[in-house]
């Protein structure tokens, strides 16, 4: 979930062999790691589940990877929330109305929901939230989800000074009015993001830059946050004053950082984690021998390189097309990193419902006649074997990038003539080099928020800010994407979206590898577990058998 994915091909990280054989599947008694002191009753249920990557903050708008916003899932509520099962359904708000033009939304709040230190969450609480996401002074990268909100844009833009102005009114404390400059059929999706949780100013102003620590934290989810050591695990502990807290089963939650798909696997078998990824390189295996536990889920996710379209030589789009013709996508799925994984050519995954997909034209053209063509499109744009094309791509330090990427670099050379350079860096620094555009090639992919295709279209924005990572920008694009967000007739926007993805197949500013497929491991001991195309297992709807 959570938009942006650093495209984290399995990466889960360091956790203490006594601590991870310390918590039985349903409790027991914990060990304790390093500095703390913790005792939990045997009937006490702790779930166990691998994380890919330290996050970066805990700041819900101060992220925008699903690394960080699994686990802001657990902790915080918008006004909607999405389920285990992908669904947007009612959070905070129990219920809402939207006006006969689309452009205001009133939201009835719950009066039962509160903070995790008791006091009431008012609309108040959420006009704070949405002015603060806005503020140019919060940096918030998924701003730009925002944008249809009145005032939004020019406030992010520096342009409006005054926070007042902000679309977000609360005409009481349990009724929330938002305003909109065009009709935003996906709203309900957008608010249930990390950027639109509401916000506990007192804790905020009171901690400063730490108010997301252990003891400064206050939140409104399902779970309060108990414990963090970096780079180790980040616990929560369930959160007595969540309105629904009664439906929630699971006590504690164990977000365990481990640094590979292989130790994750012989951690999971070893009964060390109850949710976990698995190595390509068992897949086979475990699909005969471990065939309750292995959920190979197809997921809403788009793997794809991104290409600097803003500078040179990428910003030849003959370049940019000629790399992207001479990928063996099928390859790729089906021998260097075999998971289930579909070959991709566009960037809009299938499932939408209503919506058709746009490949590049060139996907109907033979193997052989696409490698001509590429090769044409190579020497128009100046480079041959006298003069290759050299690049550099970053990607996350992990086992299948690797794979992948030095797959992809042996196509380019054998195709093209073209030395690609492979740099491997932490999966912070990739995202932080490609928000930045400090690269000219990088790994990476999105995770649908919401099963719209705006979710993969909107970044691509010439406004779009740090999500426009590959920095395209085209005029008619962003005026085809301003012509849905405007259009009531649902068919008739999903057509101008589909007229927005040809222009990014013809133009490529990514060249899409493959829509993937996530294999998880998840104990026979849980319940609540459901596939779904946005990737999506609160903790809160999970549960131990009896």
């Amino acid at each position: 979930m959570a938009g942006i994915e650093g495209f984290v091909v399995g990466s889960f990280g360091r956790v203490c062999g006594a601590v991870l054989a310390a918590a039985a599947l349903a409790g027991a008694v914990e060990m304790a790691l390093p500095g703390t002191v913790i005792s939990q009753a045997a009937a006490e249920t702790v779930f166990r589940r691998g994380h890919q990557a330290e996050p970066e903050s805990l700041d819900p708008q101060k992220v925008d990877s699903a690394e960080e916003s699994n686990i802001l899932l657990d902790l915080f509520e918008g006004l909607t929330r999405i389920s285990g099962k992908g669904e947007i359904i009612p959070g905070v708000a129990s219920s809402w109305d939207v006006a006969p033009d689309g452009l205001s939304w009133t939201f009835h709040l719950r009066p039962e929901a509160k903070w995790s230190d008791g006091s009431p969450v008012t609309a108040g609480d959420f006009v704070y939230g949405f002015r603060r996401a806005v503020d140019p002074a919060t940096a918030a990268p998924y701003v730009s989800i925002l944008y249809e909100i009145v005032d939004a844009r020019a406030i992010s833009d520096g342009k409006e000074k005054d926070l007042g102005r902000l679309g977000v009114t609360a005409p009481d404390a349990h009724t929330l009015k938002i305003a909109l400059t065009e009709p935003t059929a996906f709203l309900p999706g957008v608010l249930a993001l990390p950027i639109a949780y509401p916000m506990p100013k007192q804790a905020i102003e009171a901690g400063g830059a730490q108010w997301t620590r252990p003891g400064k934290m206050v939140s409104n989810g399902a779970y309060k946050l108990d414990y963090w050591e970096p780079q180790q695990e980040i616990r929560l502990v369930r959160n007595p004053d969540y309105w629904d807290a009664k439906s929630v089963k699971i006590d504690t939650a164990r977000w365990l950082v481990v640094e590979s798909d292989e130790t994750a696997f012989k951690r999971f078998r070893a009964g060390e984690l109850d949710f976990s990824r698995i190595p390509v390189t068992e897949m086979a295996w475990a699909r005969k021998n471990m065939a309750d536990e292995l959920h190979p889920d197809v997921n809403m996710w788009t793997a794809y390189i991104i290409l600097n379209a803003a500078k040179p030589p990428l910003n030849d789009p003959r370049l940019r097309q000629a790399l992207a013709m001479t990928l063996d996508r099928e390859t790729l799925a089906e021998k260097v990193d075999p998971h289930g994984e579909v070959p991709a050519y566009g960037l809009v995954p299938p499932g939408i419902p209503g919506y058709t997909q746009q490949p590049p034209e060139w996907m109907r053209l033979s193997k052989a006649d696409r490698l001509a063509k590429a090769k044409a499109l190579y020497a128009e744009a100046g480079y041959g074997p006298d003069k290759p094309l050299k690049l550099e791509l970053i990607y996350p330090t992990t086992e299948g990038s690797k794979r992948s990427t030095t797959a992809m670099a042996g196509m380019w050379k054998q195709a093209l003539g073209a030395d690609i350079t492979m740099s491997n860096e932490e999966n912070q620094v990739v995202l932080a080099q490609t928000r930045h555009h400090d690269f000219q090639m990088s790994l990476y992919g999105w995770i649908a928020d919401y099963p719209d295709p705006w979710t993969f279209l909107s970044i691509f924005q010439s406004d779009s800010g740090d999500l426009n990572t590959s920095d395209y920008r085209n005029p008619e694009y962003d005026q085809l994407l301003r012509k849905a967000t405007a259009t009531l007739d649902p068919a008739a926007r999903l057509e101008m979206l589909e007229a927005a993805e040809r222009l990014i197949s013809r133009d490529t500013p990514v060249i899409p590898l493959y829509y993937d497929v996530r294999p998880y491991l998840v104990s026979t001991k849980l319940a609540g577990y459901q596939a779904n195309p946005l990737d999506i297992h609160p903790t809160q709807d999970l549960a131990f058998k009896q």
